[in-house]
């Protein structure tokens, strides 16, 4: 979860230069949660920092061992934010510790240059797999923002909760909810009333 989080975290300091040019301001975000979809239970990790293109993917993202932090290109756009971004993930090997608690990755990304294009979505089966792409209108609403990138981590058995604890109501429920259900092998409290 270490790398995650730097990485998201180096893509928002990255996104705050590129607002400071701008003249922009505001708060960027990084967020964890756990979720569950067809795909089974997973963890995940959604940021609003630069989000990545497609160069950026294969040159970097699928390369292990190859970090965008430590390429001509991030010392270019570094250069012009004055050295503001002292980058703390640095080895290009964060997406593949992932694999040690999950058996599927799925990237969903938007760069900060292309807002009014969809995002790229790409799912690997395992270290070895160099991914494929998913048609991104298949995407629940909200899994991105306008722009920076959100990983789940689907995770393997030994990994996945035991008790999910719901805490917030949906108005389509009504008053007639379960409190606690079953769904696979998680238990589901609706903590609400």
């Amino acid at each position: 979860l270490r790398e995650l989080y730097q990485n998201a975290l180096d893509a928002c300091r990255c996104m705050r230069e590129v607002n400071r040019s701008k003249g922009l301001e505001g708060e960027l975000r990084i967020e964890f949660g756990l979720g569950s979809d067809e795909g089974g239970d997973y963890l995940y990790c959604r940021d609003q920092g630069t989000g990545m293109t497609e160069e950026i993917i294969q040159k970097y993202l699928l390369r292990i061992g190859n970090s965008y932090y430590q390429s001509d290109e991030f010392r270019r756009a570094n250069a012009l934010w004055g050295g503001a971004v002292a980058p703390v993930s640095e080895f290009g090997i964060g997406l593949l510790s992932c694999y040690m608690i999950a058996s599927r990755i799925e990237v969903i990304t938007r760069h900060h240059t292309k807002t009014a294009e969809p995002p790229i979505w790409i799912c690997m089966e395992g270290s070895s797999d160099q991914g494929y792409y998913r048609d991104p209108g298949d995407l629940e609403p909200g899994t991105i923002g306008e722009h920076g990138t959100c990983v789940k981590l689907y995770l393997l058995d030994k990994y996945k909760p035991k008790y999910l604890l719901h805490g917030h109501v949906h108005l389509r429920y009504g008053t007639d909810r379960t409190r606690v259900r079953n769904f696979e092998t998680t238990t589901v409290i609706n903590a609400t009333e």
